[in-house]
């Protein structure tokens, strides 16, 4: 590459032969490793450009190892800055993919008004927005605006944070009125 940090390279047909002979017995333990090692490069703040190459030159190993059914708090941080960093990136169905499959596994071990949850469905909205899907994207903001207005009131810092989205459907719905309340 253009960078000067070292990389390793394998081709694809090498990385299914070796995957294939790790013993089915092994296979997890690989995989959590595999999203340890990912998670501590997490660049960190992905509304920092420059952590942006570094999160692009993650991105093919976070959605090929599954990365967004690990639970650990360290992979979840990475799999919340990749699908942030994919949408300011304007790939909003990686995104979404992305948001979708964390969403869908993350609640095995976290509450619906988590704050890592919680973010993943705030991902998942906009990513809805960035694909012009303002039903949907308005249902899932919605829905955690409610639980987390539920959980935490009106004045907490995570129900002003999906108070955000939710304005923001209303926006793009047309319903200004209702994006201003």
């Amino acid at each position: 590459g253009s960078t000067h940090e070292p990389r390793l390279q394998q081709h694809r047909l090498v990385q299914a032969v070796v995957r294939d002979l790790i013993p089915a017995s092994q296979q997890a333990a690989y995989r959590v490793f595999a999203h340890k090692l990912l998670a501590t490069a997490n660049p960190g703040d992905p509304l920092v450009p420059a952590n942006w190459p570094m999160y692009e030159a993650l991105v093919p190993h976070v959605l090929s190892s599954g990365a967004a059914t690990d639970s650990e708090p360290a992979v979840r941080a990475l799999v919340l800055g990749e699908a942030r960093t994919l949408q300011l990136r304007g790939e909003y169905q990686s995104s979404l993919d992305l948001s979708t499959t964390a969403i869908d596994a993350w609640p095995a071990v976290l509450d619906e008004t988590d704050r890592d949850m919680l973010l993943a469905r705030r991902e998942r909205g906009n990513a809805l927005r960035g694909l012009s899907q303002f039903a949907e994207a308005l249902q899932v903001d919605q829905e955690i605006y409610n639980a987390v207005l539920e959980r935490h009131g009106p004045d907490h810092p995570d129900t002003l944070l999906c108070v955000g989205g939710l304005a923001a459907d209303y926006r793009r719905s047309g319903n200004f009125t209702a994006a201003r309340e």
